[in-house]
């Protein structure tokens, strides 16, 4: 009884020992208007608190004490305070700036906040780059980094670091995007004013992204809060297109809609001009594209709830009217995407937070001709006309669930874990047959299709003493297919030495692997597309890459140089006997070449800088891309289409004044590798305005593979814009040129003969000048 007494009086003397020695910090958190923050996340190394409905908040802590305070659409605040006393202060936030929104190019994931961003290209630099469209483009933005190829007109997505567009994934909100560009390439399909953030992932990668090879792009969409209902917007035309960006907020909800609709048709007349330079036919191509972008967020006490839907949709018609003949071609080419997603965040007391999320995605790409052609009847013995049908018909559909545990620990550690399933179903379908001779059930694809992907992934990020800071991961993968499992495990690190304040230097290795291959004729353009999904002749893709970067950060310059190496297994590519007239289950069979290896070495240089009102931006990349393949090229290892060699780009920016300025892109890039082969192959032909059509055309084949080097690719782009600010909002007005000296850089290429019979290689290009003028409005 009496060492029953003693503990509970030694227990209450702790507790009031305690309580004396701890002191209240209590204040406010305000915007810069005064106007009090709801729902605020204030942050300590123990502990995570909320303000309530008045922005007020209270904790107490004895001693040293770091606090970051964070709330959706409003500038962290980083704060150290010692509590010796009972002490009363106040936040101020800073709302994002939502004129251009700041754009984060990241090469080096930094999770834990005392790593800074190393390459950024700030919101007037954004604006100053010349788009295609008129209209800011963050593809634009992108394709001036050292290592994202500028020579990839007629592709439809970004080209990174020597490998095929497929191995780099876009992650709009946590989404994967496949196909994520309008205009062949050109065009990204995101506006810029539905943006916040983007970061491309091009040394460490997160090993929450996973399903690819190489890099990954990060696209967040706009979201901020406001104490009462407020709406913004804009509105944007040019001759490419027109946009509409409206939102909807107040201090629990957040409300996005983006709508972009092509604006080709008012320049038909002129597009079928460019087309029709032979009176023996009519050509008409007709472009359309449009996307949709809806994002709904709403919070609650602890929680935040979100959902967002994406649509992208590109056709072309292609058609060829022969005067005079019965002969015509119809032809029809296609893609376009479409995600949804729900989003539920839960922010526990003592700082972990809890996310959990549920994904569909599809991408359907087609191509359909149609041509009316004479035969040869053996019954009648006569020429009869008969229409052929041609069909590439892919399609990829994803259903993806992840939950996921992160949380702040002490010493500005951080770790994150996470779980999950995506179940892929790939529908590779091309045919060929005769209009009047339907087809028949049995030449569907009777190949897999279907992948289950497990994973598990667990990422550390700490410091060792000052100068040292890391980022540790494991991405472990079970792959179910057929009667197949397939288990790769696949670390990741990034080490980054701080040698002074402005200099720092990063080493970076990681692996990779990609379910779903993707087998190209991307050396003749962008047709056609055969997505498979991996069996046991064909299994999962890995790559690895290693590199080193280093930094310098001035007031006004910054400067890197990166080099790297990389590689890649179990790669796939079309056989030399490929026969196109075949099934998609015959041309896997007997027309696909597996178990391909492929290299990249590199180096990426970029310097940004700024003297007054003048800015520039240049970057340089050199890479070397190889295949090898035992049954390519003799067994011997060959250039890709993409090894790309020399890649320049130069931004120059001057604001001339508050309202004027006026920019230029230079690009300078080593033409792609070109394959001819001396089989029956589909080649896009192209007119001077980018319209295309798909013809059998036989070719000669050279001694080895992709052995054809396209001439060098050069274009100059200019832009003025003017801008006036009025009390509700503003306007702007945007003139300027793609391609200012109409160049036409080549595309592809094909082998003729001219007059006197010899044989030549002619090489064809794609898109002329582009001039554009463009009008908007802001208002807010």
């Amino acid at each position: 009884m009496r060492l029953v007494l003693l503990i509970l009086l030694f227990s209450i003397t702790s507790s009031i020992g305690l309580s004396q020695n701890t002191f209240s910090v209590s204040g406010k958190v305000m915007t810069t208007n005064n106007e009090s923050i709801q729902n605020a996340i204030i942050n300590t190394t123990t502990q995570v608190h909320f303000t309530n409905e008045k922005g007020e908040f209270k904790l107490d802590h004895k001693g040293l004490l770091l606090l970051k305070i964070s709330h959706l659409g409003y500038e962290d605040v980083f704060d150290t305070l010692y509590v010796s006393e009972n002490i009363v202060v106040n936040f101020i936030m800073t709302e994002i700036s939502h004129d251009l929104h700041q754009v984060v190019i990241e090469e080096e994931s930094q999770i834990h906040e005392n790593v800074k961003t190393i390459n950024t290209i700030e919101p007037q630099e954004i604006k100053l780059i010349p788009s295609a469209s008129g209209v800011s483009d963050i593809f634009s933005a992108l394709k001036t980094q050292p290592g994202v190829q500028s020579n990839t007109e007629g592709q439809k997505g970004l080209i990174v670091r020597g490998g095929n567009y497929d191995q780099i994934t876009t992650y709009v909100d946590g989404i994967p995007v496949v196909g994520s560009s309008h205009l062949f390439g050109l065009l990204s399909m995101f506006q810029t004013d539905c943006i916040e953030s983007v970061k491309l992932y091009n040394g460490y990668k997160p090993v929450k992204y996973g399903s690819a090879l190489g890099p990954a792009i990060e696209i967040n969409l706009m979201e901020a809060y406001s104490s009462s209902k407020k709406n913004t917007g804009s509105l944007k035309s040019s001759f490419i297109s027109t946009q509409f960006q409206f939102q909807l907020k107040d201090e629990n909800f957040y409300f996005q809609l983006g709508m972009r609709k092509s604006n080709l048709f008012l320049i038909q007349d002129l597009i079928n001009q460019a087309a029709n330079n032979n009176r023996s036919r009519e050509i008409t191509p007709i472009y359309d594209f449009s996307d949709v972008s809806f994002k709904a967020t709403y919070l609650l006490e602890k929680q935040k709830v979100q959902f967002v839907y994406l649509n992208s949709i590109d056709g072309l018609d292609y058609n060829i009217d022969f005067v005079g003949e019965e002969r015509k071609y119809l032809n029809t080419m296609s893609w376009g995407n479409e995600a949804a997603s729900v989003k539920w965040n839960y922010y526990a007391n003592g700082g972990p937070i809890v996310n959990a999320e549920v994904i569909t995605n599809s991408y359907n790409a087609l191509l359909y001709s149609n041509n009316r052609i004479t035969f040869f009847d053996t019954d009648l013995n006569d020429q009869i006309w008969r229409n052929s049908i041609s069909e590439f018909n892919n399609s990829i559909r994803n259903i993806k669930t992840t939950i996921s545990l992160e949380k702040d620990l002490k010493n500005s550690s951080h770790f994150e874990v996470g779980l999950e399933y995506k179940h892929s179903k790939v529908n590779p379908n091309s045919f060929e047959y005769w209009e009047d001779s339907p087809l028949l059930d049995e030449e569907e694809f009777n190949g897999n299709t279907i992948v289950n992907t497990y994973s598990f992934y667990n990422e550390f990020s700490g410091s060792l003493g000052v100068n040292i800071n890391y980022i540790l991961g494991l991405r472990t993968s079970m792959f179910q297919y057929e009667e197949e499992n397939e288990i790769h495990f696949n670390p990741r690190i990034l080490v980054t030495s701080i040698l002074n304040e402005k200099i720092k230097f990063d080493f970076y290795s990681g692996m990779s692997s990609q379910e779903i291959h993707l087998v190209t004729l991307n050396s003749f353009g962008f047709i056609p597309e055969l997505w498979i999904a991996p069996s046991e002749s064909n299994p999962v893709e890995k790559s690895w890459s290693t590199g080193c970067k280093l930094n310098y950060t001035g007031e006004s310059t910054s400067f890197f140089i990166d080099t790297y190496v990389r590689g890649m297994s179990n790669l796939l590519e079309f056989s030399n006997n490929v026969d196109f007239n075949q099934s998609t289950s015959e041309i896997i069979e007997n027309g696909i070449t597996s178990n391909g290896q492929g290299a990249v070495v590199g180096l990426e240089i970029s310097l940004k800088s700024g003297y007054n009102k003048f800015n520039y931006n240049v970057s340089y990349a050199y890479g070397r891309s190889s295949r090898l393949f035992d049954d390519l090229n003799q067994g011997q290892a060959f250039p890709f289409t993409f090894d790309i060699r020399n890649d320049v780009s130069m931004v120059l920016g001057y604001e001339i004044n508050d309202r004027l300025s006026i920019s230029s892109l230079y690009t300078h890039s080593s033409g792609r590798m070109l394959n001819v082969s001396n089989l029956v192959v589909p080649v896009g032909f192209t007119t001077p305005l980018g319209g295309a059509y798909s013809q059998w055309v036989t070719f000669n084949q050279p001694v080895n593979r992709n052995s054809y080097r396209l001439g060098n690719f050069n274009r100059l782009d200019l832009s003025i814009s003017w801008t006036k600010k009025v009390k509700y909002g503003e306007y702007s007005f945007q003139l300027g040129a793609y391609n200012v000296t109409n160049r036409l850089n080549p595309y592809t290429a094909i082998i003729g003969n001219d007059e006197e019979g010899n044989q030549t290689i002619e090489e064809v290009g794609m898109i002329p000048i582009l001039p554009n003028l463009t009008i908007s409005f802001e208002w807010n």
